[in-house]
């Protein structure tokens, strides 16, 4: 359905060794304080936590939103007890900004604009 109104959504994300699915990454819109806005991203499959594989999805993600889509900003709530959410939003070069309630819960909202 996303890619039927959007034009984009998740993508299956699989291990390059064994082609084994791992989880889920992807651009979907999301409405953040009454505005429709871009945003990233992911789950993995607990079996695969802790090996930089949402990393390296997430990557991937952000090159085609920025590089193929030529989307401006992408954005991610992550609650603020998401340690590890909010580490991988900074090693992708996301920022923290303002905080907001989305799905009935604290959020901050991670940015990430395209290098120009």
């Amino acid at each position: 359905m996303r890619y039927a109104v959007d034009g984009f959504g998740f993508w299956l994300a699989v291990a390059n060794e064994t082609s084994q699915p791992v989880g889920q990454a992807g651009l979907l819109m999301q409405d953040l304080d009454g505005v429709m806005q871009v945003g990233l991203g992911y789950l993995m499959h607990r079996p695969f936590w802790r090996r930089g594989l949402a990393y390296e999805a997430c990557t991937t993600v952000l090159e085609h939103a920025f590089e193929t889509r030529g989307m401006r900003r992408v954005v991610s709530p992550i609650r603020p007890e998401n340690e590890p959410s909010r580490r991988l939003a900074k090693r992708l070069g996301m920022v923290p900004g303002q905080q907001t309630d989305y799905a009935g819960f604290q959020h901050i909202i991670y940015t990430r604009s395209r290098q120009t």
